[in-house]
């Protein structure tokens, strides 16, 4: 299983490796793979290989999305999107995920290959923005980039698993649409983690601690001080505020506390089904709202599932 596991890490590497990203295409390899292991016993590994390759190349096309071509970075473009993130205030301005759905002028050209997801800053006097909001912006896009220095944050790396094709701003914010609301599940869970943001921004407002009260409830980092992160960085303490597997078994345990105390004192109910049973379910509960609360991101999912 361990030479198994290795084959596949292999064809993995070796997508990334490359300079350029294959098309979808290049998956149909994947319905070779049981040929090999019928008719060729001694190409087993390299089957296994191929189909972390194809796995790996189809995560890249389906989940990430394609980048931004170089011969767009550093050009305007008007493109219609909806904000699929909290918005996170700068010092100067606010800044956002951008889903983009076209350009604004409907034209389409197959070989522009647009980005999935845009991190967007949007500088100077902004409006409110709210997740799930439909907005035609003008912006000047780039390529994602970040320093390579050994030990030091992959901001390119962390672009890629967040989805983002492309970094922008926000160009002629006069020009800018507000086109309606998009009432998708995903977006009605962002505008409620926005709210709840806003009313433990308004009730704790002046508090030095907020942003980390904010980043154990919600997932929401933004409103943690520098001073405070550094303190974090050097105790070794960072890390607690991911909502990962510490928050989530927590509010696991508090579910199963909370159910099981409640479905003993009620006999028809624990007649019906038992109460550590039921205690499960609660505890499910529990941890499946936190998670949905904090955004659904992978560390979250990964305890979750665990």
């Amino acid at each position: 299983m361990q030479s198994q596991a290795l084959a596949f890490l292999l064809g993995v590497l070796v997508l990334h490796s490359l300079h350029h990203l294959p098309t979808l295409a290049w998956v149909v390899v994947c319905l070779a793979v049981p040929l090999f292991y019928r008719f060729m016993p001694l190409a087993r590994w390299p089957a296994i290989a191929l189909l972390g390759f194809s796995w790996a190349l189809l995560h890249t096309h389906l989940v990430a999305g394609p980048w931004l071509p170089a011969g767009l970075s550093g050009q305007d473009m008007t493109l219609i999107g909806v904000v699929d993130s909290l918005p996170e205030a700068l010092d100067r301005g606010v800044r956002f995920g951008f889903r983009v759905e076209g350009r604004a002028d409907g034209m389409y050209d197959p070989d522009e290959r647009l980005p999935r997801r845009v991190r967007v800053a949007w500088y100077g006097q902004s409006p409110d923005m709210v997740p799930g909001e439909r907005w035609q912006l003008t912006l000047r896009l780039r390529r994602p980039t970040g320093f390579r220095n050994p030990g030091g944050f992959d901001y390119e790396g962390w672009l890629f698993r967040q989805g983002y094709g492309a970094t922008a701003y926000v160009r002629e914010p006069d020009s800018a649409l507000r086109l309606g609301m998009d009432d998708r599940p995903i977006h009605r869970l962002h505008r409620l983690r926005a709210d709840l943001v806003e009313r433990m921004g308004q009730g704790l407002d002046g508090r030095p601690y907020a942003g980390i009260l904010r980043a154990l409830a919600v997932g929401d980092r933004s409103g943690i001080a520098p001073e405070q992160w550094t303190t974090l960085i050097d105790t070794g303490t960072n890390h607690l505020m991911a909502i990962s597997g510490l928050h989530v078994g927590l509010m696991a345990g508090m579910g199963y506390g909370l159910m099981l105390w409640g479905w003993r004192r009620v006999p028809a109910l624990a007649l019906r089904l038992p109460a550590q049973r039921a205690a499960v379910i609660g505890a499910l509960i529990c941890a499946a709202g936190y998670a949905a609360l904090a955004g659904f991101a992978v560390p979250t999912q990964r305890a979750l599932a665990m």
